[in-house]
């Protein structure tokens, strides 16, 4: 077959009773000779590998597979099936989410259009539609400039590595790869150190990814180590824009801030904490101590924080600790109960 426009690369660990449905997400009859499926399994202790092993060989006439192993961790996972890409755009599709099928081809007329360093698609998480934007809008020169920094300002919106289709001589060219030594945000981390060397990108109205809701995975199952790796990926991100314009150091000030917000809502506040109360508030007033977090908090001026991600940054200028750790808590018990209701 041809070079393919897009290569599709699907980490894997533990997946094996998700993988054969995230496989067939993506394979389409319509468009077999325009892609390739990456599989990379790592460290599974299950049977993850022998299901990959058993799609590669029942879709062998019809799509080209390639399986892999590498070490353990998606970062590296992810890493490996970069280095084998051979598709013009590369995506990344984790083993228990889906390609959407209804928007499935509008990712080959962009690939195929080859207009964009960077394609970025809305997704579906369990039944709630979250679009990045209403109208397709398309930026470069300094427009992308813009656009970059709106984007690292809303990680959770904007940063995540799926749902995306990222030139691959790019990421290539410039060594742009998965920090393997992050445990959190290395989506985040990737997406920032591709845009440093994006010159255009297009915000897609289209819903190309279905995101699974699952209450028992890493992000969202409290640990009581998190908060520290979360500010282990921030001040690795942090190096990334040291040579950038102060438009992206001003918006890495809000990456940094939402960054915090879920540390609040996932570790300090979350439901399974068995803290007190009055212990999880001193935690955050630590955690805000913290350097790059103080930093960030001390250049967002008041005016900036009157928007529902930034109130209690709001409160917390002022002061008012416990108003902030209410909303907090508030926001952990509202995604404990729509997480488990997707069960």
């Amino acid at each position: 077959m041809s070079a393919p426009l897009i290569s599709f690369i699907i980490p894997c660990h533990n997946n094996e009773k998700t993988l054969d449905k995230a496989v067939k997400s993506v394979l389409n009859q319509d468009f077999a000779d325009k892609f390739e499926i990456i599989i990379v399994e790592n460290a599974s202790v299950d049977h993850t590998y022998r299901c990959a092993r058993a799609l590669k060989e029942k879709y062998k006439n019809k799509y080209s597979i390639t399986l892999l192993q590498s070490n353990s961790g998606v970062s590296n996972a992810r890493n490996c099936g970069i280095k084998h890409a051979k598709g013009r755009y590369v995506t990344f599709v984790d083993a228990d989410d889906l390609i959407n099928q209804k928007d499935f081809s509008i990712l080959f007329q962009d690939a195929e259009t080859n207009q964009y360093d960077l394609y970025c698609y809305g997704h579906i998480a369990g039944d709630e539609k979250r679009p990045v934007i209403e109208q397709r809008q398309y930026y470069s020169d300094i427009q992308a400039e813009n656009v970059k920094a709106r984007m690292i300002a809303d990680p959770t919106k904007y940063m995540q590595a799926w749902g995306k289709l990222f030139r691959t001589d790019l990421i290539k060219k410039h060594n742009v790869r998965f920090n393997n030594t992050l445990s959190f945000a290395e989506d985040s981390d990737f997406t920032l150190n591709f845009l440093r060397f994006s010159h255009s990108i297009c915000l897609c109205s289209e819903l190309a990814y279905h995101y699974t809701l699952n209450p028992n995975s890493a992000m969202r199952v409290f640990s009581g180590e998190k908060t520290k790796q979360y500010l282990s990926a921030l001040y690795a991100s942090k190096k990334l824009i040291d040579q950038e314009s102060d438009q992206i150091k001003k918006a890495f000030n809000r990456y940094v801030l939402m960054h915090f917000n879920i540390i609040m809502v996932r570790e300090v506040f979350s439901l399974n904490n068995p803290d007190t109360y009055d212990h999880k508030i001193s935690a955050m007033k630590s955690i805000l101590a913290d350097p790059i977090i103080h930093e960030a908090m001390q250049k967002v001026k008041l005016a900036e924080c009157f928007s529902p991600k930034m109130l209690p940054f709001l409160l917390m200028k002022m002061k008012q600790y416990r108003l902030a750790s209410q909303i907090y808590s508030l926001r952990a018990r509202q995604n404990w109960k729509k997480e488990n209701r997707e069960l």
